[in-house]
């Protein structure tokens, strides 16, 4: 009797707690708020480099969205009620065969069956990769750029700065200043190319003589240069004036630096360096040597230099001539 007493009672307990999961579960067979109706008649097709699909909504009245998956993916694509095409654009350029999966979302969230279908995506040639002319690099005067690709019958589309809307390239681009250009092709029937980017340093080289205001402020004017020859090595002597020509502003003495030319960084000043007031000015002399097998080509005048590689685009900069101009 008490056997049977306790068998009832786990029976009670085991039929109350299904009851309370059927509650909290309405989504399922026998719950109040029925799962969204699938999507009807998925279709799918390859169009040049992209995959299209279109489906037929359900007619469920609180149908919202649906949810597209496929191989290889863990993000969902939403497309909202209303519209019945979605396109996958960026897949890569192989064959390859992909399984979609697309599933129906009513209003409170509660999802359909996926429906599903595969394709075989059929791997496209590629346009390829535009290419700037002149070489990207560092110049010292403007040069006029152009845009070509191998591949004919290619639009090429191009940007300045790595930001912005891209341009359809119709002829040469000059550059007078320091900038980075993009560009890619496209052609019909073919993959986009891939970015190419080609970044210009244009270098304003200065005359000696004349006085120009560096990024600390002072007035520098580079007197004179003289390169003097040695038996395995160059000495490049500078004479130099700074001027602090501000009313109300003590600053500290830049540094100049001499730049290799056929290889990244140089070789700094070393020495005095004082602190200029208003109306102060100073004359100097400084002498640099190297290496005749690393000849130099630039020499900078900057605030902060002494640790760089390449000259800085706020410097003032002279060119510097070897072996011209050697004694």
């Amino acid at each position: 009797m008490a056997q049977h007493l306790v068998r009832s009672a786990v029976y009670s307990v085991l039929t109350l707690l299904l009851a309370l999961v059927a509650c909290e579960n309405p989504t399922g067979p026998s719950g109040t708020t029925p799962v969204p109706a699938k999507i009807q008649n998925l279709s799918i097709e390859q169009v040049g480099t992209d995959v299209v699909l279109s489906w037929d909504e359900p007619s469920d009245a609180d149908y919202d969205h649906v949810y597209i998956w496929y191989t290889g993916t863990t993000a969902a694509i939403e497309i909202q009620r209303g519209t019945t095409t979605a396109t996958v654009s960026g897949l890569p350029p192989r064959t390859y065969e992909y399984t979609f999966w697309v599933r129906t979302v009513d209003g409170e969230g509660n999802r359909s069956e996926a429906a599903e279908i595969r394709i075989v995506v059929t791997a496209i040639p590629r346009v390829s990769a535009p290419s700037l002319t002149p070489t990207p690099g560092t110049y010292t005067e403007p040069q006029t750029v152009t845009i070509a690709t191998v591949t004919e019958g290619a639009v090429i589309f191009y940007r300045i700065g790595g930001e912005g809307q891209w341009i359809e390239y119709s002829g040469p681009i000059v550059v007078n200043e320091s900038v980075t250009i993009q560009c890619y092709a496209v052609c019909e029937g073919m993959a986009n190319s891939t970015i190419t980017a080609g970044e210009y340093d244009l270098w304003h080289l200065l005359q000696l003589e004349t006085p120009y205001v560096a990024d600390n402020g002072l007035t520098v004017t580079l007197q004179r240069f003289l390169v003097t020859e040695k038996t395995g090595s160059y000495q490049y002597t500078i004479w130099y004036d700074e001027e602090n020509q501000t009313t109300d502003q003590a600053i500290d003495e830049g540094f100049f630096k001499l730049y290799y030319k056929d290889e990244p960084g140089g070789l700094p000043q070393y020495g005095f360096f004082s602190k200029l007031y208003p109306g102060d000015k100073l004359s100097r002399i400084y002498t640099f040597e190297e290496l005749k097998t690393k000849p130099a080509s630039i020499i900078e005048y900057h605030s902060s230099n002494f640790f760089s590689e390449s000259p800085l685009l706020d410097s003032l900069k002279w060119e510097v001539s070897v072996p011209e101009g050697t004694e």
